[in-house]
């Protein structure tokens, strides 16, 4: 990707530069226990939510908050566009 491209989406369209670099590496799935940050509203609040990964299963990632009755469903095809492991 072209640097000055690059600087640009950083500084004023973040989550698509994220949504880029993790379909580059969307084979790698997050692990249970990740932390990530949503990038998109509809996870029980706008983007930029903390959950945690709680469980994969087959079609989906499972995403909690600090609520323990809470819970956030990833499609895993497309959890790239969702979401952004932090760790």
């Amino acid at each position: 990707m072209d640097k000055k491209l690059e600087e640009y989406l950083l500084e004023n369209h973040a989550p698509v530069l994220l949504e880029y670099y993790a379909y580059l590496n969307r084979e790698d799935l997050p692990k249970v226990g990740d932390k990530v940050v949503t990038l998109r509203s509809g996870f029980g609040g706008n983007a930029g939510c903390v959950r945690r990964v709680k469980e994969i299963q087959e079609e989906y990632i499972l995403l909690s908050d600090n609520d323990s009755w809470r819970e956030y469903l990833s499609k895993i095809d497309v959890w790239y566009k969702d979401i952004v492991v932090i760790k």
